[in-house]
């Protein structure tokens, strides 16, 4: 019975919230972390108890870390959550808090690092192609998929304003582009072959490009650089230099395509550097020994 209600969910989630299948794979994931206990239940006053026994489970396992668990779990709230407004679950069921984990300061890159691939210069197709991904990345902040299905007809060169048809969430938005970014698409677009392709970063047939090809080329130019390059690595980097050089939270948030705030408010955080900067400034020594 509570398969059935989960399928539901699932169908819910697909039709009426236009979740990716992506997202749906997870939700599909994290059924069958807590099947095993969630199968047997047959009255609603069980279900949080299997989800919280499920919980214990796997900390107890020691296979997965917390930050993997709560994955699964703000699934599960979420269904809970459905179940109690569509009372499928009465009385109303409440969520299972997260378990605790250690805040992270995201890693990124220091402008030098930034200039050293903005100087890169490519010899061959593939790191042209790599480097007009990585500059564009840079410059907006797009997450890799949004790459590479960004489409000519979706860059808007005269008003410096590329459109992300489907973000997460199948969620479309505008981005800004800078002067320097501009320069780069046209580049990159008037020398790239084929004007007429549908998408701007195509194979040599003009389909779009695999994650895996994108993953491979930008090893491939971090090798040369010396950088350990990642592309969610080039998101953070922008969002966190966006804040640095004076940015306001509800830009970014529109700009990375973030559906809540809290996400964005971690680019909000001061780099090592920041904290030397500001030492050498207000530490009593220092002053005292000007």
């Amino acid at each position: 019975m509570l398969k059935a209600l989960y399928q539901t969910f699932l169908q819910e989630r697909r039709f009426l919230k236009n979740c990716s299948p992506k997202t749906l794979r997870s939700y599909g994931q994290a059924w069958n972390a807590f099947k095993a206990l969630l199968d047997p239940v047959t009255a609603a006053d069980q279900v949080r108890q299997a989800v919280k026994a499920g919980v214990v489970e796997m900390m107890s396992a020691g296979k997965l870390q917390p930050s993997s668990i709560n994955v699964y779990l703000r699934t599960m709230n979420a269904f809970l959550r459905w179940g109690s407004i569509e009372e499928h679950f009465v009385p109303p069921i409440k969520g299972v808090p997260l378990l605790k984990t250690p805040t992270k300061v995201i890693p990124t890159l220091n402008e030098t690092q930034v200039q050293h691939i903005v100087q890169f210069r490519p010899k061959w197709r593939k790191e042209r192609r790599v480097h007009a991904m990585a500059m564009l990345v840079l410059d907006t902040g797009l997450r890799l998929n949004e790459c590479l299905q960004l489409q000519v007809a979706d860059v808007d060169l005269d008003n410096f304003l590329i459109t992300v048809q489907k973000g997460k969430g199948n969620k479309q938005r505008k981005v800004p582009i800078s002067g320097v970014g501009r320069k780069v698409l046209y580049r990159y677009i008037a020398g790239g072959g084929d004007p007429n392709r549908r998408f701007v970063f195509t194979t040599v047939n003009g389909t779009a490009m695999t994650q895996r090809n994108a993953d491979r080329d930008l090893k491939h130019m971090g090798r040369k650089l010396r950088l350990d390059l990642h592309w969610h690595l080039l998101r953070h980097c922008f969002g966190s230099l966006f804040i640095r050089n004076g940015g306001n939270v509800a830009d970014l948030q529109r700009i990375m395509g973030h559906a809540a705030v809290t996400t964005t408010m971690l680019y909000v955080h001061a780099q090592a550097s920041d904290f030397v900067m500001a030492h050498n400034t207000l530490s009593p020594l220092a002053k005292a020994s000007r």
